[in-house]
C-alpha cells in the first residue's frame, strides 16, 4: 500500500506539485483517462509497435524477462543510498521488496557503455558491481565494473525500459489490447514499488550535491524524461489498473485526496 504515496508524487510532479500547494485542474481538463492532451500520431504508434511488439510477445510466455533487466537491488533490497559528492559510494538497509538501483556518477564520462537488453543478466545484484561493456578494450567485452565508474549507464538502462513500457501503455490506450497493458504494468509496478522503499541519497561530503540529488539521479532536472514516461504510463493504464487491480486504484485515489490533489 505504501507504494502509492511515492507513485503519486512522481506521476504528478510534471504538473507542478509542490509541498504546500493545492492543485486545481483547469475547467476543460478531461475527467476521463487517459487525460494526456497530446495524443500520439499514427506514425508514432507505428514506431512504438516496432520498438515493443517483440518484447510484448515474449512477455506473454515469460513475464519476468523484461522486468528482470531493470537495474534494481534485487537481492540486497537496499533502502539507503550514499554518495560522495557526485559519485556513488554504497547502499545499505533492507526493504521488503527489491528496490531501484542508483547510478554511478553525476559525470557521464566513463569507459563503459550499457549492454543491449538481451545481454543484461536477469536480476543482477552482485558485490562485484554491474556488468558493462568496456569500450576501451579490444572486442569491447562485457565485464564487471565498479558502480562508481559507470557514469549514468544504470539510470539509462532503467529509463530505456520505462520508455518501452510507456510506449506499450500508449498502444494499450489506442488499441485496448491487454497484452500491451500487462507488459507495461509489470514494469511500472515493479519499478514504482521498489522506488517507494528507497530513500533520498545522502551525501557523505555534506556538500552542494545534497541540494540537487533526486531518487533516481544525481540531479533532479535529469529526471524529466523518466517522470514524463511514468506519468504517461499511469494515465494510459489507469482504466486497466482499475479493472484488473482495483485495490491499488482505491489506495491511489485515497492518497490523491489526502495529498490535496483532486481528480
Amino acid at each position: 500500500m505504501k507504494i502509492f504515496r511515492l507513485a503519486l508524487a512522481l506521476t504528478f510532479i510534471h504538473i507542478g506539485l509542490y509541498a504546500q500547494a493545492q492543485i486545481k485542474l483547469p475547467s476543460d481538463f478531461s475527467a476521463v483517462h487517459p487525460r494526456i492532451q497530446d495524443k500520439p500520431t499514427e506514425k508514432s504508434l507505428l514506431k512504438f509497435r516496432s520498438d515493443v511488439d517483440g518484447y510484448v510477445q515474449r512477455n506473454q510466455t515469460d513475464s519476468t524477462w523484461m522486468v528482470s533487466r531493470l537495474q534494481m537491488y534485487w537481492k540486497t533490497k537496499s533502502t539507503d543510498v550514499f554518495i560522495r559528492s557526485g559519485v556513488y559510494d554504497h547502499a545499505e538497509g533492507t526493504a521488503p521488496v527489491p528496490t531501484v538501483r542508483f547510478p554511478g556518477a553525476r559525470d557521464n564520462a566513463t569507459v563503459y557503455i550499457r549492454p543491449k537488453l538481451e545481454d543484461i543478466q536477469p536480476y543482477e545484484d552482485d558485490p562485484r558491481g554491474v556488468q558493462m561493456i568496456n569500450r576501451t578494450k579490444e572486442g569491447q567485452p562485457i565485464e564487471w565494473a565498479d558502480i562508481a565508474k559507470t557514469g549514468g549507464n544504470i539510470d539509462a538502462i532503467n529509463n530505456h525500459i520505462i520508455r518501452l513500457a510507456a510506449e506499450a501503455g500508449a498502444l494499450y490506450a489506442s488499441t485496448k489490447q491487454e497484452e500491451y497493458a500487462k507488459f507495461a504494468f509489470n514494469i511500472f509496478d515493479t519499478y514504482m514499488t521498489g522506488m517507494y522503499y528507497r530513500k533520498e541519497p545522502y551525501d557523505l561530503s555534506h556538500g552542494h550535491h545534497q541540494t540537487i540529488v533526486s531518487l533516481s539521479t544525481f540531479e533532479v532536472i535529469q529526471e524529466v524524461a523518466l517522470l514524463t514516461n511514468l506519468t504517461s504510463l499511469y494515465d494510459n493504464l489507469f482504466n486497466y489498473i482499475k479493472k484488473k487491480h482495483l485495490v491499488k486504484t482505491v489506495f491511489i485515489l485515497t492518497h490523491l485526496r489526502n495529498g490535496r490533489i483532486y481528480s
